[in-house]
């Protein structure tokens, strides 16, 4: 039985894995020190869960595009929703247009719940978050109308 230098019996690890799984394995370093194993959440550099960690994971690998990016580029925005001294409902629809998860014909198209991502209200062009806030005409003649 030969032991490698971090502690693993090499022989018998080569026999029961795949050579690069094996090559893993063998590069682990076994701690020297007697301890209690711990449960560590490796998006976080302290190791403890937290909820806006698993939200930043979770937003990362919802899309392709975003896949491995930071939302720090977004963090100025999200605090700056988050931080402004509006009613809580403003708040959450200012977020949930950041994050472009408004109900608009945009979205409802991409999860097969319409035929059709033209705005209803204007029938000019597709409805996203975009066209609800700046260009729908009917949106803003109600904006004007409403100062």
């Amino acid at each position: 039985m030969t032991q490698n230098p971090r502690g693993w019996n090499e022989t018998l690890i080569r026999q029961t894995f795949l050579f690069h799984e094996a090559e893993e394995i063998l590069g682990i370093r076994i701690p020297e020190l007697e301890g209690e194993d711990i449960l560590a959440w490796h998006f976080e550099k302290n190791g403890i869960f937290s909820v806006r960690s698993a939200y930043k994971l979770a937003a990362e690998s919802k899309s392709p595009e975003t896949c491995g990016r930071s939302l720090s580029a977004n963090r100025n925005i999200f605090d700056a929703i988050w931080k402004t001294l509006v009613p809580q409902k403003i708040k959450i629809f200012a977020w949930k247009l950041a994050l472009n998860a408004l109900g608009v014909q945009t979205n409802r198209l991409k999860h097969h719940i319409t035929p059709d991502a033209t705005c209803s209200i204007c029938g000019v062009e597709p409805e996203n978050g975009h066209h609800t806030m700046v260009r729908c005409t009917k949106a803003s003649a109600l904006r004007y109308a409403l100062r």
